[in-house]
């Protein structure tokens, strides 16, 4: 058993009207009639995991648009070459530099990555971490 009155688990439960919450479960020890017994307490705590779900996504992902991010990036160029190297994979990266990319989001502004965002989720434009076939 855990400690008194510390969570022991979290949990997804469905309510009568069908929906889902996050539940935290806590158990208290006690006495009842001079026989061991133990209080368990359910909590939601929807409203915390919505809230840490909303800063895992700032964390990744640009606010504007939508798109990865330099940190989601470099996490997941860690995990392929953690993969390539233990599975002895041959790994590629394309990186492409814009020159003058300030100056064009400068001049496009917001428009512009909103457009490119656009693209990026109807599938016009590759998704990282997807494999183009070789030609060849």
């Amino acid at each position: 058993m855990t400690k008194m009155g510390m969570p022991w688990l979290e949990e997804k439960y469905n309510r009568f009207d069908g929906t889902t919450i996050d539940v935290e479960v806590t158990g208290v020890p006690f006495t009842f009639g001079g026989n061991p017994a133990i209080q368990t307490i359910f909590r939601d705590i929807s409203d915390r995991k919505q809230i840490e779900e909303r800063l895992k996504r700032l964390a990744l992902y640009d606010e504007l648009t939508g798109l990865p991010n330099r940190s989601l990036f470099y996490d997941r160029v860690r995990q392929l070459l953690e993969l390539a190297k233990r599975n002895h994979y041959i790994l590629a990266l394309l990186y492409i530099d814009l020159d003058r990319f300030k100056q064009v989001n400068d001049t496009l502004g917001t428009r512009w990555e909103i457009c490119c965002s656009r693209k990026y989720q109807e599938g016009s434009v590759r998704p990282s971490g997807r494999r183009i076939p070789s030609r060849g």
